[in-house]
């Protein structure tokens, strides 16, 4: 199996078919293409072939890595970043932004870490804008709606999951509106589809069964917030699936 003749036709296989070809690669190519393959497949398939890209040597640098965070499979780029600290790679303020802004809210120290280390000074800059806004009502309860006792949520908590949002969501989904729109149009082959699935509407990741609500659609695309309060950006149509309360 050819790196071309997968990257061409890897979107139009079974995830069996695909698990099979990622294991039979012996060569790989430029790391856009894997980045590309990475996103039209299963996100499980996803994550194997990025594993498989390391194996073969290819190499992730932070604009690599925050390229993937944005629309690919999220389970390696924790590992990613370390290997590019270790290869002395120096992160940008725009690559910290995007990987905030995309990966799981139990990586932001991690993300912090790197920030304070290499003196990029992203979250010096967004603490700032938070101590701006309006002052912390200890009372409000709003914040602490992620249920983290590792009971499953009952039927209230489910309907109060996705309309108790907190600023700090809101201010995430704002700058993610505002970096498309820097992008110059760079989802418009995706906006300009119709939607099957709206705000709102409680879904199910097709590859590890967890649930949550819909809380962006950008055309084909969904950003999903999971029970656990976790973030999984511009999932495809066929990576979720309805599911009732």
């Amino acid at each position: 199996m050819t790196w071309q003749d997968f990257f061409d036709n890897c979107s139009e296989w079974a995830d069996s078919t695909v698990k099979s070809r990622i294991s039979s690669l012996k060569e790989m190519g430029p790391v856009n293409e894997v980045i590309e393959a990475s996103e039209y497949i299963s996100e499980e398939c996803g994550n194997a072939l990025i594993r498989k890209a390391l194996a073969l040597g290819v190499v992730f640098r932070p604009d690599d890595i925050a390229k993937l965070s944005e629309n690919g499979p999220q389970d390696e780029i924790p590992n990613l970043i370390k290997i590019a600290l270790k290869n002395k790679f120096r992160f940008s303020k725009d690559n910290i932004e995007m990987l905030y802004e995309c990966l799981p809210f139990e990586n932001e120290q991690f993300l912090r870490d790197i920030d304070k280390k290499q003196n990029i000074g992203y979250f010096k800059e967004l603490d700032g804008e938070d101590e701006e806004d309006d002052e912390f009502d200890e009372d409000d309860d709003s914040y602490d709606y992620a249920d983290t006792s590792g009971r499953k949520p009952g039927l209230l908590e489910k309907l109060g999951l996705f309309f108790l949002v907190s600023d700090a969501d809101k201010k995430r989904r704002q700058m993610k509106q505002e970096r498309r729109e820097r992008s110059g149009g760079a989802f418009s082959s995706v906006t300009s589809r119709e939607s099957r699935y709206h705000i709102g509407e409680r879904v199910r990741l097709r590859s590890n069964r967890q649930e949550g609500y819909i809380v962006d659609v950008h055309g084909g695309r969904y950003d999903v917030r999971l029970d656990d309060g976790s973030y999984h950006d511009f999932l495809s149509e066929s990576q979720i699936e309805r599911t009732l309360f």
